[in-house]
């Protein structure tokens, strides 16, 4: 009867995202930065979305803003860009709801 050689396991490889993310934690930057995620900031009257990738659709009821792999909706009443850069995006209105639909 033959003995099985004993092998050593491979090491699981880490994803692109787990090796960025472990990139961003060395570097004291901020995971969310490195991976492009949306940053939202919400009150009842303003919205403040950063890293967002365009917007999609503008009415004084509903704004839908294109994300890395989301639509973000944000609806309320007498909704206006309070601002609008390449990074950042400001929203002010009465917020009713913002939701996450991925892509």
């Amino acid at each position: 009867m033959k003995k099985k050689k004993w092998k050593k396991p491979r090491p699981r490889q880490e994803s692109l995202r787990e090796c960025l993310a472990r990139a961003a934690e060395e570097l004291e930057l901020s995971a969310s930065t490195v991976l492009d995620i949306p940053e939202l900031e919400c009150s009842p009257r303003e919205v403040l979305l950063e890293r967002h990738h365009g917007v999609l659709e503008y009415t004084d009821e509903r704004i839908r803003v294109a994300a890395r792999d989301v639509t973000v909706e944000i609806r309320g009443m007498d909704l206006r860009l309070g601002a609008m850069s390449q990074g950042a995006l400001h929203i002010r209105g009465q917020v009713a709801a913002v939701e996450f639909i991925r892509s």
